[in-house]
């Protein structure tokens, strides 16, 4: 895991984990205090959102992280940030969230949801982006 990654999940950094506008982002997509502590969001130094993605970052004036539990206990080394403020880039695209270049798809589990899809025989419904899996119901 890279040493950024690393320091980020620890839980030396769980005293402040993000800043009251990151915060206020998640509650706002409907995502509760708890699940938030849970999922281990967490806001980036600026300092080190270019160390995670591996690239230039000028554009990023702050940045949480989306960290992707792994099945099998623990945390990918994988970053994935959401960028304020968003930004349009060269080809006209609203830029909102990054990962490093060619870090390829991964799938996201919220930790609520893990169980069930690790221990269950129920039908799983894939939707696109991070927090839609939080409002996509697992059914029989």
């Amino acid at each position: 895991m890279s040493t950024h990654l690393d320091f980020l999940l620890s839980c030396l950094y769980d005293e402040n984990p993000l800043i009251p506008a990151h915060r206020a982002d998640l509650e706002k997509s409907g995502l509760s205090i708890d699940t938030i502590a849970r999922q281990k969001f967490r806001s980036v130094p600026p300092s080190m959102i270019g160390g995670l993605l591996g690239f230039d970052s000028s554009k990023i004036q702050s940045a949480y992280l989306l960290p992707y539990a792994d099945p099998r206990g623990g945390w990918l080394d994988h970053a994935r940030i959401k960028a304020f403020p968003s930004y349009t880039d060269a080809s006209g695209q609203t830029v909102k969230y990054l990962q490093p270049k060619h870090s390829g798809a991964r799938i996201y589990f919220p930790l609520a949801t893990m169980a069930a899809v690790l221990e269950s025989d129920a039908r799983i419904f894939a939707t696109e982006g991070e927090f839609q899996n939080y409002y996509t119901k697992v059914t029989g």
